[in-house]
């Protein structure tokens, strides 16, 4: 891509850079046992691919960072040809939201069809990951949809489902340490203890969140009932709450004296 000298590329040039993610997953297989078989088993200096990245995902997977989408989609078919024991996903570019204030008595299928059918657009791109009850006696859903879709969803911060408005938001991330498990800063920068080796969801050794069967443990405010990075924990629901007000007050002040073309909680 070619820049005139002094112009900034847009936003919308930026997003044509972006990388492609591929996430390798085998049953019973710990993060470094991925990346040992990737490595003895796949030529990506044959393959013409550069690894940008490696990264172990919260679930212990292994994630690798390209180039762009092109390099992971033939990332992906090369490990495939090469590992047929492992399971290989190409990460799109998707965005987590939130829906907020649902009907207490909307079920998942019924949700599904209030978006398709309230939101032409959106079609079969998006996902439901969760949907739970709120203290108000409302529901509240996470989904998955396409970048585009989620973009054209936050333009108006509001999706009907039923007979009700609804609120919709993306979701709010927060700094999380993979050594300690703890929040505000990254494995790299880490000095805590190390914890690397305790499962997120129920605190104790020897597996990985994925293959956890234990009920949820919190090994960030030491209760049980919820994991470390749930709502559930107090600890975690005051670090999100403090991060949206951040993000809120940044879209209140407008920037270069010019109005707010999308003040509902977006990058």
């Amino acid at each position: 891509m070619i820049t005139k000298p002094g112009v900034k590329n847009t936003k919308s040039e930026r997003a044509r850079a972006e990388t492609g993610k591929v996430i390798v997953k085998a049953e019973g297989k710990t993060y470094a046992e991925l990346l040992k078989r990737v490595k003895n088993n796949v030529n990506l200096e044959q393959a013409g691919i550069d690894i940008k990245r490696v990264k172990r995902t919260q679930n212990g997977d292994l994630l690798l960072e390209v180039e762009d989408r092109e390099k992971a989609t033939k990332l992906k078919e090369t490990i495939n040809r090469n590992l047929e024991d492992v399971n290989v996903i190409q990460k799109t570019n998707e965005v987590t939201l939130h829906i907020t204030n649902i009907d207490g008595d909307i079920e998942e299928n019924e949700l599904k069809e209030e978006i398709k059918k309230n939101n032409k657009d959106i079609g079969d791109t998006f996902q439901i990951l969760a949907l739970r009850q709120m203290r108000n006696g409302n529901k509240a859903a996470t989904i998955k949809a396409e970048k585009r879709v989620a973009e054209g969803l936050l333009k108006t911060g509001k999706i009907r489902i039923g007979w009700v408005q609804c609120e919709i938001r993306k979701r709010v991330q927060i700094t999380r340490c993979f050594r300690c498990l703890g929040y505000g800063h990254r494995t790299g920068d880490c000095q805590g203890e190390d914890k690397s080796d305790v499962c997120i969801k129920c605190g104790k050794k020897g597996h990985v969140a994925k293959d956890c069967s234990n009920p949820p443990y919190c090994t960030t405010c030491n209760r049980d009932g919820h994991r470390a990075d749930q709502m559930g924990c107090p600890i975690f629901r005051k670090l999100i709450s403090q991060e949206s007000r951040k993000r809120a007050s940044r879209k209140i002040t407008p920037r270069n004296g010019e109005g707010l073309q999308n003040p509902v909680f977006t990058n």
